[in-house]
């Protein structure tokens, strides 16, 4: 298969295109505090940066876990650990989404929940903190969007991701 300009790029900066791959259901993490974990939160936090993303999960890199970062809304980088959404609200958002893994893809409103109260782990400190909190609007799409990687869904699928 020949690589499109766009997937060439992305693939020079360490992202997955390969669709099949990103249908892999991710696994949960175990040891939290593991050094090679740290590794990756740092090389997903680099990517998502040089790539101007807003999320990036791990299976976008190759690896199938339960863990994404993506931009938080009180500013910074989030890092977010064997994610449950505890409510999705009813009311949806449509926002026009993209995919550093779907390059090529046209972009396209998705339906999703305006707002989401959401537990997961996180590190503070270097330290694993559990985490629950809610997300409204383009930081609950971004979550979403992310949440559903995990789940070996994409925007494009025709399930609802979330």
């Amino acid at each position: 298969m020949e690589l499109t300009n766009l997937q060439k790029q992305a693939v020079s900066m360490g992202i997955v295109v390969d669709t099949d791959h990103l249908h892999q259901v991710s696994e949960p993490i175990g040891e939290i505090e593991d050094t090679e974990l740290f590794k990756l939160i740092d090389k997903m936090e680099r990517t998502l940066i040089a790539t101007r993303g807003v999320g990036l999960a791990a299976i976008q890199i190759g690896i199938p876990k339960q863990i994404f970062v993506m931009l938080d809304p009180n500013g910074g980088i989030e890092t977010v650990i064997n994610p449950e959404i505890k409510k999705a609200y009813w009311q949806k958002v449509y926002i026009t989404e993209g995919c550093l893994s779907l390059p090529d893809e046209k972009q396209f409103a998705v339906g999703r929940p305006k707002k989401l109260t959401v537990g997961y782990m996180s590190i503070r400190n270097g330290k694993p903190k559990e985490v629950e909190r809610t997300f409204e609007e383009f930081y609950a799409t971004v979550f979403a969007h992310e949440f559903s990687h995990l789940r070996g869904k994409t925007y494009i699928d025709k399930e609802q991701p979330v």
